[in-house]
């Protein structure tokens, strides 16, 4: 990274897109802001600011024609070995940095939008289970449960009634098995909502 010690940053036009190349969604915008972010405090300048100002598209100067990049879906519900329906939710997507502050809840509850379709039909019940790394003291389970709490005040401000509401457990590292070293913690670090009939979640 260069060295920009001394000196504020501001990055404009960030995560938007031109031409045949699809828009980002909120947590894809969300998720690069955040990557450039600590990109641009690795390099030592005094401040770093995104410029959300939205400016005219002009046409491009370049004749060169850009790669259209797939965006994928950064959460996709899967079935669970004994048939209930699971979304695991990066962190990232939904809380600052080791906390469970919601900094943008429009991006969100965007984020959470495949466990509210899986519960739009009025006959499902999620059961939700924070999940952290095994790393640094104690076994995560405070903070696993505090997020967990603040994803379901998401679903119940986005309209699911406490009825669907099951399980809110934190379970911090306890129920993942041991990585190796140099595994992808982040991948870790989520909330888990498991959706299954209501008339079997007991």
């Amino acid at each position: 990274m260069p060295d920009l010690s001394g000196r504020e940053v501001v990055i404009s036009g960030l995560g938007r897109t031109a031409g045949d190349q699809e828009p980002l969604g909120v947590a894809e915008q969300r998720w690069l802001r955040e990557l450039w972010t600590v990109l641009c405090d690795a390099t030592g300048a005094t401040s770093c600011q995104i410029d959300d100002a939205v400016r005219p598209a002009d046409a491009p100067t370049s004749t060169l024609a850009g790669p259209v990049v797939d965006v994928p879906e950064p959460v996709a519900p899967y079935r669970g070995p004994d048939g209930a329906d699971v979304v695991e939710v990066p962190a990232t997507l939904l809380f600052g940095p080791d906390s469970c502050m919601v900094p943008d809840p429009a991006a969100a509850t965007a984020a959470l939008e495949p466990v509210l379709e899986l519960l739009g039909s009025g006959t499902a019940v999620v059961h939700v289970s924070g999940r952290t790394a095994p790393v640094g003291p104690g076994d995560g389970r405070e903070l696993s449960l505090c997020r967990a709490q603040r994803a379901v005040q998401l679903l119940r401000a986005a309209g699911v009634p406490a009825s669907a509401i099951g399980r809110v457990t934190g379970d911090g590292h306890l129920l993942d098995p041991p990585r190796e070293t140099g595994a992808d913690l982040a991948g870790l670090r989520r909330v888990v909502f498991t959706v299954v009939p209501a008339i079997t979640s007991s």
